[in-house]
């Protein structure tokens, strides 16, 4: 069961891995919810955190 409350004004980040990213979004398609993936996680680099 996935809740939602209103008193937080942030969205849920959900880290899935790429074997599961189709399913994970089509349950949430069955269950209502519209999900927008915003990125990807890798390997790390030189840097902590590049923004491209």
């Amino acid at each position: 069961d996935l809740l939602c409350d209103p008193q937080t004004s942030g969205g849920l980040l959900v880290a899935v891995s790429p074997e599961g990213e189709v399913e994970f979004l089509a349950v949430a398609a069955e269950l209502g919810l519209q999900l927008n993936p915003i990125g990807t996680l890798l390997e790390r680099q030189t840097h902590a955190v590049e923004v491209f």
